[in-house]
């Protein structure tokens, strides 16, 4: 083989592997920004969690489990369901993912991470969990400002939240000091 020709489909190689490998590995690091994003939301909601109190009759004994849940579409799920394996003040914990339309139903959650997919019938919603002790949580942009208790803020490096002091007492919910020092606090009227 002639070496001039040899050096052209040498090029011709490099130059087709970087043209259809560079967006796979791209959308691969997408795809590790987003899980990394996920399973850090997923640490912070079981963390503040911790500084949550539930009405007393939200458990049935005090072996029942807390129920962590997920309403809408999400690629939350894959890093919610590694919590099963952690205890929340000595109980365990249990996912579930839930849809719209039977989330009436759903009187065990205590923790509702609603999806961004559902930004649009984020009121609805809300409507549903009228009076209910169930902690939401959000990375919809304004979700705080909107009924829900606690609102993920993305940021370089961390994730700021936002809570709506008045919406968890509301819905009956305690949160203490220390997890509100570390929050932009808001009230419903704003």
């Amino acid at each position: 083989m002639n070496k001039k020709l040899f050096v052209v489909l040498i090029l011709l190689l490099k130059l087709f592997l970087f043209i259809f490998l560079t967006p796979m590995t791209q959308a691969n690091d997408e795809n590790k920004t987003e899980l990394d994003w996920r399973q850090q939301q997923v640490k912070i909601i079981y963390n503040l969690s911790k500084f949550v109190t539930w009405p007393i009759d939200v458990f049935t004994d005090e072996h029942s489990p807390f129920h962590f849940c997920l309403l809408g579409v999400d690629s939350f799920q894959f890093a919610l369901e590694e919590l099963v394996n952690l205890p929340l003040r000595g109980r365990p914990i249990e996912f579930h993912q839930i849809k719209e339309s039977t989330l009436s139903e759903n009187e065990n959650c205590q923790v509702l991470f609603v999806s961004q997919s559902l930004s649009e019938q984020w009121q609805d919603i809300l409507k549903q969990l009228e009076n209910k002790p169930i902690l939401t949580v959000s990375d919809m942009p304004e979700f705080a400002h909107q009924g829900g208790m606690i609102g993920l803020i993305p940021t370089t490096g961390r994730v700021r939240f936002k809570i709506n002091v008045d919406a968890a007492r509301a819905h009956g919910l305690l949160i203490r000091a220390p997890l509100l020092k570390m929050a932009q606090v808001i009230h419903a009227d704003e």
